[in-house]
């Protein structure tokens, strides 16, 4: 039932329907269907329910405040993940969304489907963007980062120059249409720094280090970050530098948080004015505080986890959709921000699994988790 589920969510995301279209509605509520059907076989422990029950009840809030049904989504999407298997999951997203992307760029650019245009000045300069059949050049970008991640998750320990090359192509070639800087050079650094982490040499481990630390920590740094700087926006000396180097993201932050006050569960935004982009202070004003601490909290906890069991590509990826995050407002939304998934890790007791890593797989035996992470531990010094 639960492949059932993502293969409809990923169908209407490839048909690149919006949350508000009725068709996307109708096929988003026939898979929240299926998937409580399905969850009626699902064995909780009593931890495991009492967390289920609090997360889906704080989506369930957000939802009656904020009229919308993000977050009740994507937590239903993770609390009848429990028996899944991400591979599995991620290859439906991957052979769903990949084809259907290229066919709606392809259609796009030889006039047969709608190709919007947008203009926009950049250092006097007028740009011509085009949305590529998918509504909006960011969108069309972000879609291309989301299947770069999904190909890196499943294909780690074949990932070369070869592959490097050709991401790097496509990367270029569709910029040339969206000009969209943040998922070109996110799109462009992933799989550069996969291959500079799968590099054995001494003389770049502290890099390595450093590099894996600022991502296991990028939530909160980038988060707690955006919320600070957008309170402080107003002090001259903080304006000249955030309008310097981050551009209009912090001084449209701040005004939306001097809009709409401190909310446990969110705010009703209808999309007037200028849009948000940050997917932080996004989540704290329309989702709530709550939302927003726990987004930061468990991802933070959860790439700690990770961490411990030198599980370096999801570490990577997670960490590229948390700096994507400071410019795109997708994060809390589980369709386009899989990553969330990850979270049944940590949430849910998934002994007997079998964990890939770089040098080799591994059983998960019942209770047996802290002999594992010794031997994960091991095999990073080595």
């Amino acid at each position: 039932m639960y492949y059932i589920f993502w293969l409809i969510l990923m169908f209407g995301k490839g048909l690149n329907l919006a949350g508000e279209e009725p068709l996307m509605q109708i096929l988003t509520y026939a898979a929240i269907i299926l998937v409580l059907f399905g969850a009626y076989t699902i064995r909780f422990t009593q931890r495991e329910l009492r967390l289920c029950v609090f997360l889906v009840s704080v989506g369930g809030m957000v939802m009656l405040t904020a009229k919308k049904a993000t977050i009740l989504l994507t937590v239903l999407a993770i609390c009848t993940a429990k028996r899944q298997n991400m591979r599995e999951i991620l290859k439906i997203g991957f052979w769903v969304r990949m084809p259907m992307f290229l066919v709606t760029v392809y259609l796009a650019t030889h006039g047969m489907l709608a190709n919007s245009l947008k203009y926009e000045w950049r250092a006097g300069v007028r740009l011509m963007r085009y949305g590529l059949g998918v509504g909006h050049p960011n969108v069309a970008h972000l879609t291309l980062f989301i299947l770069v991640t999904m190909y890196i998750y499943l294909y780690y320990e074949k990932i070369g120059i070869k592959s490097v090359i050709a991401i790097s192509a496509i990367n270029f070639w569709l910029y040339r249409y969206t000009i969209t800087r943040t998922g070109f050079i996110l799109t462009l650094l992933l799989p550069l720094t996969v291959i500079f982490v799968k590099t054995k040499h001494p003389v770049f481990r502290l890099l390595k280090r450093a590099i894996l630390w600022f991502f296991v920590h990028s939530y909160f740094l980038i988060g707690i970050g955006s919320l600070v700087l957008s309170i402080i926006y107003n002090n001259k000396h903080v304006r000249a530098v955030t309008d310097k180097y981050l551009g209009s993201r912090i001084a449209c932050a701040n005004d939306f948080l001097q809009k709409y006050p401190f909310s446990l569960f969110g705010h009703y935004i209808d999309g007037e004015g200028v849009p948000l982009d940050n997917a932080y202070i996004y989540t704290y004003v329309a989702f709530g505080s709550i939302t927003f601490f726990l987004l930061i909290y468990g991802y933070t906890k959860l790439l700690k986890q990770y961490k411990s069991q030198n599980r370096i590509k999801e570490i990577l990826i997670l960490g590229f959709f948390a700096i994507y995050g400071f410019s795109e407002n997708f994060i809390t939304n589980v369709i386009m921000n899989y990553s969330l998934l990850f979270i049944i890790d940590m949430i849910f007791d998934r002994s007997g699994r079998k964990i890939l890593t770089e040098d080799r797989t591994i059983n998960y035996e019942a209770g047996a988790e802290k002999e594992c992470n010794k031997e994960y531990r091991n095999w990073s010094v080595q």
